[in-house]
């Protein structure tokens, strides 16, 4: 009996060994078959991403449903490695399903949905088969399915970033509204307010939208916020879809908003209500804000915008239909709202281009001096003309005009609220309030007759200070200005050859607000140039630029400062060593130091203030031997460097280097 009993065992042991190979077989099959599955699902989610935003940036540029659906597919066939030809078919202005002949079965579907103002969508959905190795041994078939989805939104033209948005659906799907403005608030808005519910303003609650006013319930019209102004559309849009992103990490230290006008408050945890009134300006560092007191704006100003001092006037003319990259002797655009003569200077992004020829509205190409493009300039970067011209005659005494070459666009006049600036030879001058009409060769000034210091040659250049600064806004004049001069014989530098300068200047900080220089975690903001200035220097003179005071460019801790000698070209550099010495006259105690106090960058181009300021300097940076005298709540720096144009940095709490000396 006891044998058979051994035989027996035997017996389910085999049995138990097959059961546990079938497992084991299904385990290997789903490390595997499932994880090469996984990982061709995660290349066909980047393809379809890919296509979905080629599709919209295609439409963008040519609101063409059939191209935009034809550079989707071109996308995903690349991303892909589908070689063969492909094609397209259905209704472009809403489903294509596009073929690759391919093994695999490769299959694109691109539909298309416009929601007005709001925008056109593309969305993609790739799919195909794969085979599997293991699993189809248990049963599964030769191949398993792997698809992905991803949509991508075509903005039109003249559509901002959303200032004020909420994906909350109450009001459509649900009691109460998505956004609610109440009681006697008035609210400023600069961008687009978009919902995904519905939008009112209840009791005494008005103000004004700088753009566009998107919801989804009730239909629009009649305007869900009749107590505001909107100068953009009303209209309803579609849901956006929840980004899902990860909640960034709350400081939880307890925070207190500081009331001086001009400070820079830090994200974290308010107890109580700063009940903000009268017109004082705030600037908010980067991060999460819990207003546990809730948060009340019955005067003031409050942002997050870093902005230069003396923003400067320019015209909008149009958008690149192509990404710049390499050198170019051209730049692709949408049709030209306003002819450009020969030699003009324009901005494309954050550089600046000479036009080689002349270019008549309606243009689709502008043809510029040949060079080089730092980095790429995104396709949709908007195309400006900086507004300047030169003087016709030399301007000395008491002046109630000055003579102009023909303006390229009108000059807004001064207000009661505010004046409208024009620089020329470094001195400023307030327009009457008539202003200036496009091809004027007059810009009269407001009476009494302005005074000019010496003479101020003709041929000099006039650059136009934007009558709306930012940091103006809601009255709370917080705007800066800088002024360029110069200062009589520094012995602590050699002699500099007299000459014009033009000179420009950016606001940085670094953030978020913990950061002092370049760290893990840490980034550079700068902002785009001032309005150029010119400055002519005398032999044994300093270049002295100084800011004014008070609570001005709220959010900067240091400026850049560019310079260019009158006349300079790229590829002839000029020798002399300009000296700089830099005033700043006002700090806050949330301020953060530079990583050095001076920087150079050698990439620029300038011609009198038609000037070559790259957005953020990205060729590699030299220190320059420096002197920096501090004095109370103010910062003096004078510096030599060769002649080219470059930046230079301050803080009121840069150490000073070992070469400093008491004056």
């Amino acid at each position: 009996m006891a044998v058979r009993g051994r035989q027996g065992a035997g017996g389910q042991a085999i049995v138990l060994v097959a059961f546990i190979m079938v497992v084991l077989l299904g385990f290997a099959g789903l490390a595997i078959d499932s994880g090469h599955a996984y990982l061709d699902r995660r290349e066909m989610q980047a393809a379809v991403d890919a296509a979905a935003l080629g599709a919209a940036y295609k439409y963008m540029n040519t609101s063409d449903y059939g191209q935009a659906e034809q550079a989707g597919a071109a996308v995903y066939a690349n991303n892909e490695r589908l070689y063969g030809t492909y094609s397209c078919n259905g209704d472009p202005t809403r489903l294509v399903t596009c073929s690759f002949g391919d093994p695999s079965g490769h299959t694109l579907v691109i539909s298309v949905a416009s929601h007005s103002i709001a925008g056109v969508s593309f969305t993609a959905a790739g799919s195909h088969r794969i085979p599997v190795a293991i699993m189809q041994i248990l049963g599964t078939g030769a191949t398993i399915p792997v698809s992905a989805t991803a949509t991508a939104v075509a903005r039109r033209a003249g559509t901002n970033g959303a200032a004020i948005q909420t994906l909350s659906p109450s009001g459509c799907s649900g009691g109460g509204n998505s956004l609610t403005f109440t009681g006697t608030s008035t609210t400023v808005v600069t961008g687009d307010v978009w919902s995904n519910g519905s939008i009112t303003d209840n009791g005494s609650a008005s103000g004004s939208v700088n753009g566009n006013v998107i919801d989804i319930c009730p239909a629009q019209p009649p305007s869900p916020m009749p107590n505001f102004s909107v100068s953009g559309a009303q209209a309803n849009g579609w849901s956006m879809p929840d980004p899902d992103f990860t909640e960034p990490t709350l400081n939880t230290n307890p925070q207190t908003w500081l009331s001086a006008n001009g400070s820079v408050e830090l994200p974290g945890l308010y107890a109580s209500n700063p009940n903000l009134t009268g017109s004082g300006c705030y600037f908010l560092s980067g991060g999460v804000y819990d207003w546990q007191g809730g948060f009340k704006l019955n005067g003031g100003f409050v942002s997050n915008e870093l902005r230069p001092p003396d923003e400067p006037s320019v015209v909008s003319l149009t958008t690149t239909t192509s990404a710049l990259s390499g050198s170019v002797s051209t730049v692709p655009i949408n049709a030209l709202s306003e002819p450009l003569a020969a030699g003009s200077v324009i901005r494309v992004g954050p550089q600046a281009f000479t036009t080689a020829g002349a270019a008549a509205v309606g243009a689709t190409t502008i043809a510029v001096s040949s060079q080089a493009i730092v980095g790429t300039i995104a396709s949709g970067s908007g195309l400006v003309l900086p507004l300047a011209t030169t003087t016709t005659a030399a301007l000395s005494g008491s002046i109630t005009s000055i003579p102009v070459s023909a303006l390229s666009a009108a000059l807004p006049g001064s207000t009661s609220q505010q004046s409208s600036y024009v620089s020329v030879g470094g001195q400023m001058f307030v327009l009457a309030g008539a202003g200036a009409s496009a091809g004027a060769t007059s810009i009269p000034l407001k009476n009494p007759a302005q005074a000019v210091t010496g003479t101020i040659p003709s041929g000099s250049w006039v650059t136009v200070r934007a009558l709306n600064q930012f940091w103006d806004s809601n009255g709370v004049g917080c705007s800066g200005s800088f002024t360029p001069s110069t200062v009589g014989s520094d012995a602590g530098n050699a002699a500099v050859t007299a000459q014009s300068w033009a000179v420009e200047v950016t606001a940085g900080r670094w953030s978020p607000d913990s950061c002092t220089g370049q760290a893990p975690n840490c980034f550079l903001r700068e902002t785009a140039p001032s309005m150029c200035k010119t400055v002519s220097i005398g032999n044994n003179q300093v270049i002295k630029i100084s800011t004014t005071s008070g609570p001005t460019n709220p959010g900067a801790t240091f400026f850049n400062v560019y310079l260019a000698p009158s006349g300079f070209r790229v590829g002839r550099w000029r020798r002399q060593r300009p000296r700089i010495r830099v005033a700043r006259h006002r700090r806050t105690s949330r301020d953060r130091p530079s990583p050095a106090p001076a920087r150079a960058s050698a990439h620029r181009r300038a011609a009198g203030c038609q000037t070559r300021i790259p957005r953020r300097p990205r060729l590699p940076m030299a220190t320059w031997p420096t002197k920096v005298i501090v004095e109370t709540r103010r910062l003096e720096t004078t510096s030599r460097a060769q002649t080219r144009s470059r930046p230079v940095r301050w803080s009121s709490s840069s150490p000073a280097p070992a070469a400093t000396r008491s004056v």
